[in-house]
């Protein structure tokens, strides 16, 4: 009896002693995923590329995870201005999962940043057919091309059908006050009657992008990420953070609260800004990581 109960006692013995069996080829990529989301929200773009990277080339991702991988690769690779890659990540995540709305989403923005429109708008039509779409993104999307387009009559519907799919959706919310015609003397708005309703043939005002910053003629303004935050206001609230942070660095400069869908996560926010040039971004960025605050020049 007591030979057996030592024996018990050394297999358990051996058994603590023993160690820990290594984690799975698969569990490592998807650390590396998580991993690489946490730097893209720090704008470490670069890094958060090569974690992905690791993660694809293990060859051990399912496809849903590979998708993932591909989507947020190419957020990281449209964080660095690098359109092209982007664009071939988010096709890459969508021949595995044709009804990632994110991805469809993702890929007609930068498109549309690119001036190819047509692209983009098939992209966002794709995205609203996708079960469970947010589908005011897609509508959005399609405001902000007629917008560009000088049809203010289309962004205006466009932009009330993101506010319909979700009311506390701020972006198309202030466009869509950005493409309201200007009001008269009266207190009303040209071709607005007491109802409030404006009739689509009322001559639409000069109109004015809010999310993206209008481009000063002859001049090559670049953009750069101070952070990401998990929602709007949060990420305008930091503005206000850094601007007191940063001594003068950030004074005329305008805040760009970007929208950012993230395939299975919820909505990030990135917050930017504009400034005249890449040597302007450069004595931004090295005035700002002094104070030890974040600025990555989007493009970099």
């Amino acid at each position: 009896m007591r030979l057996g109960r030592l024996a018990c006692i050394a297999i358990m013995m051996t058994a603590l002693a023993a160690p820990a069996p290594a984690p799975s080829a698969a569990s490592v990529a998807r650390a590396q995923i998580e991993s690489a989301v946490a730097l893209e929200q720090a704008g470490r773009y670069g890094e958060a590329v090569e974690q992905l990277s690791h993660a694809l080339a293990s060859k051990a991702l399912s496809h849903a995870d590979a998708a993932r991988a591909f989507y947020d690769r190419g957020l990281a690779y449209d964080g660095l201005g690098n359109m092209r890659a982007a664009v071939a990540d988010y096709g890459a995540a969508l021949r595995l999962d044709p009804g990632l709305a994110s991805a469809l989403n993702s890929r007609a923005n930068t498109f549309r940043r690119s001036g190819r429109l047509d692209a983009a708008k098939r992209d966002y039509a794709a995205a609203l057919k996708c079960p469970g779409a947010a589908r005011e993104n897609a509508y959005y999307g399609l405001g902000l091309i007629a917008q560009q387009q000088g049809d203010a009559n289309t962004a205006r519907d466009y932009f009330q059908k993101a506010l319909s799919a979700n009311p506390g959706f701020t972006p198309a919310a202030e466009s869509l006050t950005a493409v309201m015609p200007a009001k008269t003397e009266s207190g009303l708005r040209p071709s607005q009657d007491d109802s409030g309703i404006i009739p689509t043939s009322a001559e639409p005002s000069a109109t004015k992008p809010v999310i993206e910053m209008p481009v000063p003629a002859g001049a090559k303004p670049v953009l750069v990420q101070l952070g990401a935050f998990q929602t709007e206001a949060s990420a305008r609230a930091a503005w206000d953070k850094i601007s007191a942070a940063s001594g003068d660095a950030l004074r005329g400069l305008t805040p760009i609260a970007s929208p950012v869908d993230r395939s299975g996560k919820e909505r990030l926010w990135r917050l930017r800004t504009t400034v005249p040039s890449r040597k302007a971004a450069q004595t931004l960025c090295s005035a700002l990581t002094q104070r030890q605050l974040v600025c990555v020049p989007v493009g970099r």
